[in-house]
């Protein structure tokens, strides 16, 4: 008497394969074991499927490393920015867009303004020790980007390919609007970020962002 056996397997991939498996489960004559041959097809669909697992796989945790890049540098700008906001100061934030670093450092512009009031400075009274620019001030450096180039900056006006630029953020959020694009080396992965004018938002996109239209001051 002849017994038959039937495994329905659901593979994403073709139906060809479930027929393949329905075939090779089918036990003729109720003889014990494979053949050779049906052996080899076997492992040949199980090296296949294990394949595309391991391709899967990999491409998730090479796209998991790039995002985490990425948002190194949103965190930095969303920090940076938020603490112009507390402090209510202008906050300077430097980009290097060829060594893919980056820094932020308040300004303290109490006593230059102090001064462009046409007010003098009590001798018996003398102001708070603050540093007056940038360069005196104490700047805190972000973690470099390690996947990712910085390939542009898009200002509203203009945009910046290679250098150094600085942005600016103030008590009231960020100065002007501007896109950071990043790709990989290899071109790959890219992914953008935007920050809007007058706000504290830093989105991280990964299609090509476009800046927010100006809005007339009524």
């Amino acid at each position: 008497m002849a017994y038959y056996y039937t495994l329905n397997v659901n593979l994403p991939t073709d139906t060809g394969i479930t027929i393949l498996m329905n075939i090779l489960i089918r036990n003729k004559q109720a003889r014990p074991g494979f053949s050779l041959v049906e052996l080899v097809l076997v492992l040949f669909v199980i090296t296949t499927m294990l394949g595309v697992i391991t391709i899967s796989v990999i491409s998730v945790v090479s796209r998991s490393k790039y995002d985490a890049d990425a948002a190194r540098l949103v965190y930095f700008l969303q920090r940076s920015v938020h603490q112009a906001v507390l402090q209510q100061q202008k906050l300077e934030l430097e980009i290097d867009l060829d060594s893919g670093t980056y820094s932020s450092t308040i300004v303290y512009d109490e006593v230059d303004e102090l001064l462009a009031g046409g007010e003098t400075e009590d001798p018996n009274n003398p102001a708070p020790a603050v540093a007056s620019t940038a360069e005196e001030a104490e700047s805190i450096s972000g973690d470099p980007l390690e996947l990712y180039y910085i390939t542009s900056i898009q200002l509203e006006d203009d945009t910046a390919m290679g250098g150094v630029m600085s942005l600016y953020a103030t008590g009231g959020g960020w100065m002007e609007s501007f896109i950071i694009e990043l790709t990989d080396e290899s071109e790959t992965f890219s992914r953008w970020i935007r920050c809007d004018r007058g706000t504290t938002n830093v989105r991280l996109y990964k299609t090509p962002a476009a800046l927010p239209k100006p809005t007339s001051n009524l």
